[in-house]
């Protein structure tokens, strides 16, 4: 099978190819900092916490997109540049780092939220839209 005859025959994530996953690990590797600080936005979380929230964002719950070494170097990045920080807190006899966004954070949220807004033209938010948003 072609990879274009690959592409094409996509009909369920339970059959994932090895093209599927280079795509899912792209978005992760890429858009991970920012799927971060969403998560953060909301609620604050220890590491693993946050594994499991972007793991659920799949539909098959056995399954993982992504793991520790990809979540954790992200993690630590965006403490260092001061758009999270880290908070050990005892646990019984563990000691567990939670997250929680900053307001450097909140803010840069927003200004990528304002980029994809008003800065994007029609075309790339059209694509958006029907390449993320749109049931077909």
């Amino acid at each position: 099978m072609t990879q274009t005859e690959d592409i094409l025959s996509f009909e369920s994530p339970d059959n994932l190819t090895k093209t599927d996953k280079k795509v899912i690990n792209s978005f992760i590797r890429d858009f991970g900092g920012l799927i971060i600080l969403w998560i953060l936005n909301k609620k604050r979380l220890y590491g693993n916490a946050i594994i499991n929230k972007i793991n659920n964002f799949y539909h098959d719950k056995d399954k993982k997109i992504t793991g520790s070494s990809r979540i954790y170097p992200k993690l630590h990045d965006l403490e260092d540049n001061g758009l999270i920080k880290g908070i050990w807190e005892n646990r019984g006899r563990q000691r567990i780092k939670y997250y929680e966004i900053t307001d450097k954070g909140r803010n840069e949220l927003l200004r990528v939220k304002k980029i994809i807004k008003y800065v994007l033209n029609y075309e790339l938010k059209d694509f958006i839209n029907e390449m993320i948003l749109a049931d077909k």
